[in-house]
């Protein structure tokens, strides 16, 4: 967002879980991953 956080958010219930600080610019991008590990086929 353009005060350089970004924040992950609880769809469920509407607030925010976390928020990560130390950005230098508006955070623009974020990619998402489960955690599973996965070989290419």
């Amino acid at each position: 967002s353009s005060d350089t956080t970004a924040r992950l958010w609880n769809m469920a219930t509407g607030e925010a879980i976390r928020v990560y600080q130390g950005h230098h610019k508006a955070a623009v991008c974020c990619a998402l991953h489960d955690g599973t590990e996965t070989s290419p086929s």
